[in-house]
């Protein structure tokens, strides 16, 4: 299954253009999670959702950048290693 995260930091910043990447690469809505609070943690409520629904073999995109990217990629390793 393909699944897909996108977060911005403040309530007024806009998730369409994530969310259109997303749609594009061929994610399907339903899959498609997304938060507007802070990323210093993983307590976002919709983060917690997606995260009930992966199993081993899924796939999960993300449109942040490198650095971000790596931060998250790096708390998701930690918190299942």
């Amino acid at each position: 299954m393909m699944y897909a995260y996108g977060r911005v930091s403040a309530a007024d910043q806009n998730l369409n253009r994530q969310i259109d990447s997303f749609l594009a690469y061929g994610v399907k809505e339903k899959q498609i999670y997304t938060d507007k609070k802070s990323g210093k943690d993983f307590e976002r409520e919709n983060y917690k959702r997606m995260k009930k629904k992966l199993s081993c073999g899924d796939l999960l995109i993300s449109t942040k950048g490198t650095s971000e990217s790596g931060l998250f990629l790096s708390r998701l390793r930690n918190r299942y290693l």
